[in-house]
């Protein structure tokens, strides 16, 4: 609202009250209801309060939108005035018995799904048992559009079920081809990859080591915030899979990573390396 539209509204405000029309204006919450909309944008936050409560004397139980229109902007200006304590009263006055007004088990207005920073579609494997009917001795399969690899690895757990299963298909070959356009997409997974192969190098008699390793990859998959011992291990495992990057060394025999991608991979990866920031602020947080 513009200062003249906010001065527009006291004068009507006023000019009510001017009239000799006083039984009415004792009754009718428009005035003040409409000066107290005035003098918040004018920021009299005292004047408005006094307003409001005024035009909630007059409010009849059928202005119900009224009442609640003029509970919002009398919490609002509370705030402003910085008594906390009062507004947190009024929220609580105006919510009271909304829950019992408002149908139970409504339908979302929108169904379509939204955008987490978390993905929230369900991992799907892209192999099933029928599959292994065919004669073929190999499986391919082409992942576009990787992402997190969510599907990737529940179709490497999939794999392994049905083999649990039936020992004769143990001797098939796969081959699987993982693709996006972003380069830090494929990097992030690249390191999920090679930290999952040193965890199966690692002897299960070293509980503790494994526990650790387990929860680097945890922390790498799904938190937003790391702790630092866990940043500085995924900082460690960044720098070894840079090494093992570079020409002439394997990072792991099943892993095949084309020479021209090698470059844009290492430059995403180095670019996570550097100093920990230990503080971090609410936006940045978020």
């Amino acid at each position: 609202m513009t200062s003249p539209e906010a001065e527009k509204l006291r004068q009507q405000g006023n000019e009510f009250y001017k009239s000799k029309n006083f039984a009415e204006a004792t009754t009718d919450p428009s005035p003040y209801s409409n000066l107290s909309a005035a003098q918040y944008e004018m920021g009299h936050y005292t004047q408005c309060i006094n307003d409001i409560r005024n035009a909630l004397q007059l409010a009849s139980n059928e202005s119900a939108s009224l009442q609640t229109k003029l509970a919002l902007r009398l919490a609002k200006a509370q705030l402003q005035t910085h008594d906390y304590q009062a507004t947190a009263e009024t929220v609580v006055r105006s919510s009271e018995g909304q829950d019992q007004a408002l149908p139970k088990y409504l339908r979302a207005l929108d169904e379509t799904r939204e955008f987490y920073v978390v993905g929230h579609d369900e991992a799907r494997p892209q192999i099933d048992s029928q599959m292994f009917d065919s004669p073929e001795k190999s499986v391919s399969i082409f992942f576009a559009g990787i992402g997190d690899a969510r599907n990737l690895h529940a179709t490497l757990l999939k794999m392994d079920q049905l083999e649990q299963k039936d020992s004769s298909i143990r001797s098939r070959k796969y081959h699987l081809t993982i693709n996006d356009i972003k380069a830090k997409a494929l990097a992030r997974d690249l390191l999920v990859l090679f930290l999952l192969t040193e965890l199966d190098g690692i002897d299960e008699s070293k509980e503790t080591e494994r526990t650790e390793a387990l929860k680097t990859l945890f922390f790498l998959c799904i938190a937003p915030v790391v702790p630092q011992r866990i940043a500085e291990r995924i900082q460690a495992a960044i720098g070894r899979l840079v090494d093992g990057l570079i020409p002439e060394n394997i990072i792991a025999e099943y892993l095949h990573i084309y020479a021209d991608d090698k470059g844009f991979l290492i430059e995403v990866l180095r670019s996570w390396r550097g100093k920990l920031r230990s503080k971090y602020s609410l936006v940045e947080a978020l």
